[in-house]
């Protein structure tokens, strides 16, 4: 990206963010928010007081930002946050992080999955017949999501809006290059709480 912008060329990132090179315009969902609301929506099921949370990676901007945000609220709210997986998006590495959460923290029975790997957990969840004893705070809406959403094994899914942050990220790329506009901004897009009773209303955004 620094050798692009070197040569004159704007580069903007969407979902995620690269700190430290010369991208000019970065638009990602309310990752630190997203984690926020997760711990406050899983402290208002009452789904217990030791939580377990699924990443993506540490060398995630957005993973880091999600975490963060997840454990700082926890902590304000009594919570603990006993145990982190890194599943780097791979279904497999979520299967057997619920193998490992199941045998180890009998517990924890409210988890924030803050990436869109969360379907393999759920099919893990109910292969082995667990579905009633978790509750899961989830990140992004899909079609495979629907069964879990009305089961209630997904007690809320956290919306991003990808459509937006795309469209938002190729007006301001556009913007810069009329304007030559070479200042740096950063644009976050608030992350909206899906349940069950309106999921219907945000399956066309």
């Amino acid at each position: 990206i620094d050798q692009l912008y070197s040569e004159g060329i704007y580069v903007a990132t969407a979902v995620t963010d690269l700190p430290g090179c010369k991208r000019l315009v970065s638009v990602r969902g309310n990752g630190y928010m997203a984690g926020q609301l997760a711990a406050e929506l899983l402290d208002k099921f009452n789904a217990g007081k030791e939580l377990a949370v699924f990443t993506s990676s540490d060398g995630v901007n957005i993973s880091l930002e999600n975490v963060s945000g997840f454990l700082e609220e926890a902590e304000k709210r009594g919570l603990y946050v006993v145990s982190k997986y890194e599943t780097h998006d791979i279904p497999q590495l979520a299967r057997e992080a619920v193998d490992h959460l199941v045998e180890h923290y009998h517990n924890v029975k409210g988890v924030y999955i803050s990436t869109a790997n969360s379907i393999a957990v759920c099919e893990r969840i109910c292969e082995l017949k667990l579905e009633n004893q978790y509750q899961l705070v989830t990140t992004d809406l899909f079609e495979e999501m629907q069964p879990y959403l009305a089961s209630g094994l997904i007690a809320a899914t956290l919306f991003q809006n990808p459509k937006k942050q795309a469209s938002t990220v190729i007006h301001e790329l556009v913007s810069h290059i009329d304007t030559n506009n070479k200042q740096p901004k950063e644009i976050f897009i608030t992350p909206q709480v899906v349940l069950q009773s309106n999921c219907k209303e945000f399956q066309s955004l």
